[in-house]
């Protein structure tokens, strides 16, 4: 039986490309809504996620979040995003 649901997955980097860890990415959308923390590499992925239209916003202190939409998820697929926070507020 194949699953009903698609994957998120990405990396977080700064503007020299190095991974950000403790980045809280967000992904949003109707009926869902759900947190990860990136880890020492800044990846991240969301698991299990329903067919669908989200935004994803990513944050971390000293830095300016960044907000990325549409992030369209299909069945049984691995939607990447990824995300470049530049320091500031």
């Amino acid at each position: 039986m194949s699953d009903v649901s698609g994957v998120i997955s990405g990396k977080v980097a700064d503007e020299s490309k190095q991974g950000l860890p403790g980045v809280i990415i967000t992904v949003s959308g109707p009926g869902f809504d759900q947190v990860e923390v990136s880890n020492a590499r800044g990846e991240f992925m969301f698991r299990s996620v329903p067919p669908g239209s989200y935004s994803a916003l990513a944050q971390l202190e000293g830095f300016a979040s960044q907000t990325i939409k549409p992030v369209d998820v299909r069945i049984d697929h691995t939607t990447v995003v990824d995300f470049m926070l530049r320091q500031g507020q």
